[in-house]
C-alpha cells in the first residue's frame, strides 16, 4: 500500500517538477513564432502600397493591432506576477482559477493573446 502511494507522489512530483521546468521554454517559443506588432504594421503599410486596403482600413487595422498588444503586454505580466506570487508561497491556492479569471478579463481564448 504503501508502495502505491510513493508512485503516486513521485508521480505528482516528477510533473510539476517538468510543468515548471517546460514553462518558460513554451512562453519562449510561442514568443518567437507569433510577428511583432511593428511586422504586422508594416504588413499592413505594404497592403496599402499595393492598393489592396485603403487608408481608412488601414488606421483601424493598425489602431486594432496596436490595442491587441498592449493587451497581450499586461496579461503576460499579470501572469507573471501571479506566477512569482505562487513561487514565493501567497497564492498557491486555485491558481488555476486565477489563470482562467485572467483569461476571460483579457478575452484570451476569443482573441488569441
Amino acid at each position: 500500500m504503501y508502495f502505491l502511494i510513493e508512485i503516486v507522489v513521485m508521480f505528482v512530483i516528477v510533473y510539476f517538477a517538468a510543468y515548471l521546468a517546460v514553462r518558460p521554454l513554451l512562453i519562449n517559443l510561442k514568443h518567437q513564432q507569433e510577428p511583432s506588432v511593428e511586422e504586422k504594421i508594416s504588413g499592413l503599410e505594404k497592403l496599402r502600397e499595393i492598393e489592396i486596403i485603403d487608408q481608412t482600413e488601414f488606421e483601424e487595422m493598425k489602431a486594432q493591432y496596436l490595442n491587441d498588444g498592449k493587451k497581450r503586454e499586461k496579461y503576460e505580466e499579470y501572469l507573471d506576477y501571479l506566477y512569482d506570487l505562487k513561487e514565493n508561497g501567497y497564492s498557491s491556492k486555485d491558481y488555476m482559477d486565477k489563470i482562467a479569471k485572467l483569461k476571460k478579463h483579457f478575452n484570451v481564448e476569443q482573441q488569441n493573446i
